[in-house]
């Protein structure tokens, strides 16, 4: 058996810096993923407009480009199938299982991302490769009821999810890492052990030290919210409703300052009616959609408040890099950002009057946002580092391998 190291994830979301822990950690790496910048992703990277820079972002400092497998077979399942996720991973899924099979006695450790590589979890499995399973979306049986009591609520089906094959895996894998105490807490109450269970925070990809010089001095004369809030997951809904509830109310505690809602990404369709529903609204402006990563750091060193109702997230990523601006919080417990209330932010219940109470309480206390925001930097810093991510993989893999 081989003393390899084998990384498999259809998209990015932070394997990227998963695979660099693990490089930099001294064991010998493969990451298998359809984009990097190498091969094809590295001649699109020279396109210019978006799509050249998101090619471009396929790439990382501590990743040799021999550590890196990027076949072109998988690049072009994921230029075919990108609108159709599901089969995507699926194509993605059975490649890299036939990977795994024509590559017996060189890994000694598969490390899969979620659920998205049964396939290749149970290739791994015959072939004597060892499991490390790193969650990264909590879709235990708490949260998925919990979602699924929203889509009632709102005369909507309920999203169909199959938690089968993700259970299967946990059971298979030797070590499973979680990215917050939220996470953690629902492995535990399913009966994962706590001897191969690791809690590992992601960083921001907007680390403080860099925002800081590129902070412009925020506007006075508008109150500007960024919300990641444009899905029924992420609490799209209860912001909607709270606008419509209680915006009157958050433009009086602004004694008549104009408020401009920037939501990233675009509404759902099952939000669509509602957004449509709104109407004109007095002193208040509200955006959505899809912003290029590069641009979204401008949108957050503009704004003074960060708002996400999400009803289930491992970590959210958003939350981190609007910590790392400076940002104040208004979220949910189910964010997986530990530390909120009374030291970056405010903490709400997943309904609209909550939040819509929430933004009213943080609105009236914005004398204290730049407290708020000193600490909520001192977060990222301390805690939510890709530094101090690198050296947990590390205690994780000296301990469990």
């Amino acid at each position: 058996m081989g003393k390899e190291v084998l990384v498999v994830h259809p998209y990015k979301h932070h394997a990227l810096e998963l695979a660099a822990a693990i490089a930099q950690s001294g064991r010998p790496i493969q990451l298998l993923t359809p984009f990097y910048r190498k091969g094809l992703t590295g001649l699109l990277a020279w396109i210019p407009l978006d799509a050249g820079r998101r090619a471009a972002g396929y790439d990382h400092a501590a990743l040799r480009a021999s550590d890196v497998y990027c076949p072109f077979a998988a690049t072009m399942l994921r230029f075919a199938l990108g609108g159709r996720p599901a089969a995507f991973r699926d194509a993605f899924d059975q490649l890299a299982a036939h990977h795994v099979s024509a590559s017996a006695g060189r890994f000694e450790w598969l490390v899969t991302l979620q659920d998205y590589m049964p396939r290749t979890v149970d290739a791994a499995v015959r072939a004597g490769v060892r499991i490390w399973s790193d969650q990264i979306s909590n879709q235990t049986d708490e949260a998925i009821s919990r979602i699924g009591a929203h889509h009632r609520a709102l005369g909507l089906p309920e999203p169909r999810h199959d938690e089968s094959k993700n259970r299967a895996i946990l059971e298979q894998a030797q070590l499973v890492t979680v990215p917050s105490s939220y996470y953690e807490r629902a492995l535990l109450s399913r009966g994962v052990s706590a001897q191969k269970l690791y809690k590992i925070p992601y960083g921001a990809f907007f680390p403080p030290s860099s925002t800081a010089a590129n902070v412009v001095l925020r506007n006075r004369d508008v109150f500007r919210i960024v919300a990641r809030a444009n899905s029924i997951r992420k609490g799209g809904h209860l912001l909607l409703c709270a606008i419509k509830e209680w915006s009157d109310r958050w433009t009086a505690a602004l004694r008549g300052k104009p408020l401009h809602i920037s939501v990233l990404g675009e509404f759902a369709p099952s939000l669509a009616s509602m957004y449509s529903g709104l109407g004109a609204l007095r002193n208040i402006e509200i955006s959505h959609g899809n912003i290029p990563h590069a641009q979204v750091g401008t949108l957050y060193a503009t704004a003074d408040l960060f708002v996400m109702p999400a009803l289930s997230e491992a970590l959210s990523l958003a939350c981190l890099e609007a910590l790392s601006f400076g940002l104040p919080l208004v979220v949910t417990p189910y964010t997986g950002v530990d530390d909120v209330v009374g030291v970056c932010g405010f903490e709400v219940q997943d309904n609209a009057m909550s939040l819509g109470a929430g933004i009213l309480e943080a609105i009236e206390s914005r004398h204290l946002f730049p407290a708020m925001s000193a600490r909520g930097q001192e977060l990222v810093r301390d805690v939510y580092n890709w530094s101090r991510y690198r050296g947990l993989v590390k205690d994780a893999m000296e301990a469990r391998m």
